[in-house]
């Protein structure tokens, strides 16, 4: 099965009391807002005027309008959603986990290689055909009925 590429975002399970004075069409805008942040990877920081062209000025006042906890507010040119670290990873928040994924794989890359050279230095000494026939088998497990078979097998 392919890997899923989509972008996903995250809402807290309270949202629907959270959102709870705001009309269906202005919780249906503030939802695609978050997936134009998170599409954007913007950090939920709009330019105003790119902002007003995508939604209508009566839905962005709804959604500006919410509560004692604001959602949505006009700061200068940019409109912003000022919890969107709080419920989304951020650009900052990616880039930290990619710089840790990466590190894991070059460390992993270095073990490899470490244990390929000490194979190697083994091997160093040894001739070509005793490699070649060198055939180890250090347990092998058969589980039958409760039985356990373990034997060692060495042949060189």
């Amino acid at each position: 099965m392919a890997k899923d590429e989509r972008l996903y975002m995250r809402f807290p399970n309270t949202l629907a009391d959270d959102l709870g004075d705001m009309s269906y069409e202005a919780i249906g805008v503030f939802v695609a807002m978050v997936g134009e942040a998170r599409k954007a990877d913007n950090d939920g920081i709009f330019p105003r005027r790119r902002f007003e062209e995508r939604w209508s000025a009566k839905l962005i006042a709804q959604v500006m309008a919410h509560g004692p906890s604001p959602v949505l507010v006009l700061d200068g040119d940019s409109y912003l959603l000022p919890k969107y670290a709080e419920h989304q990873q951020t650009r900052a928040d990616r880039e930290r986990l990619a710089g840790k994924r990466s590190a894991a794989g070059k460390q992993s890359g270095i073990n490899r290689r470490t244990k390929a050279e000490q194979v190697f230095e083994q091997n160093a000494n040894k001739t070509e055909l005793e490699i070649e026939t060198e055939v180890e088998v250090e347990e092998i497990v058969i589980e039958e009925e409760e039985m356990v078979v373990e034997e060692e097998i060495v042949i060189s």
